[in-house]
């Protein structure tokens, strides 16, 4: 019999692929908040500012504002 704690491990391991998968579409499709999200971790937690510059660069493209916001302050401070 399966403790309470495995099914909710499960169900969370589960949830974040289904969102990481669902996020990837959303980027591939060109979605502005996922593309602007995706360069905001990239930069911010996973310290890659080249991959995080170009899906930022794609989001403003986009018309998204919060990424053009980060580009101006990221390339202010370099």
């Amino acid at each position: 019999m399966r403790k309470k704690s495995d099914i909710i491990i499960v169900a969370k391991i589960a949830s974040t692929s289904f969102r990481n998968y669902i996020n990837a579409k959303l980027r591939e499709c060109g979605n502005p908040e996922a593309l602007y999200r995706k360069g905001v971790m990239d930069f911010f937690k996973d310290d890659q500012p080249e991959l995080a510059s170009e899906f930022l660069k794609r989001a403003a493209k986009g018309g998204h504002i919060g990424a053009f916001y980060v580009i101006v302050n990221i390339f202010q401070n370099r």
